[in-house]
Order: C-alpha cells, then structure tokens, then sequence
C-alpha cells in the first residue's frame, strides 16, 4: 500500500489535498507500525507516551503543521526514490506474481474437488 500510494503521488494531475492526505496516511501508517512495534518498550519507558501519540497525530493531521509534508519530503520519498526499482522488482511485482499463481492454483484445487464430488454421485 505505501508504495502504491508513493507511485501515485508521483503522477502530476494530483490536486493538493488529495496530495496532502496521501502524504499523511503514508507517514500515519509508518508511524503506526512503528509504535505498535516498540510499544511494549516504550510503555515502561516513557511515561506519557499515549499523550505524545495524540500530540503526533495531531500534528500529522493539521495542514497549518505541514508536518506530514516535512516528514515525506525530508525521508520518506529519498527512502523510495534510493530503493525505487528494489521495491517495484523484488516486492511489487514478486508478490504480484506469486499472488496470481496462488490464486490459480486455488481455484483449480476447488474445481478439481468439485468435479471430484460431481462424479461420486454417479
């Protein structure tokens, strides 16, 4: 998903608040991983936590902030624009393929099974 979001930004009829909320729920979802990660660590650790939480998300939300623009700008897309055909070689488009093969491969097993129960009957 977030790098289906990242190749989207990067087409160039996008308007700006569409932008913006691509750029928010691909940090979001970073930040999200992240924390539910540490969590446990960070619960012993920092006291407030649950209250930084809601500071962040907040200023992730908030335009006035630009902090999702900040965060995307300054780490995020090097991150991708470094790692881009890695990420659309190895992950994108293996998983793509490997998915369909699955896919497949499943709804032959059921047609077999089918046609399997249809000829007991006889």
């Amino acid at each position: 998903m977030l790098y289906t979001s990242y190749k989207m930004l990067q087409e160039r009829d996008n308007k700006e608040l569409r932008e913006f909320w691509q750029k928010y729920f691909i940090v979001f979802s970073i930040a999200y991983v992240s924390s539910e990660v540490l969590e446990l660590s960070l619960y012993m650790i920092i006291p407030f936590i649950t209250l930084a939480q809601v500071v962040g998300v907040s200023l992730l939300v908030l335009p006035k902030t630009r902090t999702t623009q900040s965060l995307y700008n300054h780490f995020i897309l090097p991150f991708y624009e470094t790692h881009k055909s890695f990420i659309q070689e190895n992950l994108v488009d293996n998983y793509m393929n490997r998915t369909w093969t699955q896919g497949v491969n499943y709804v032959l097993k059921i047609c077999k099974r089918t046609g399997d129960d249809s000829t007991e009957g006889d």
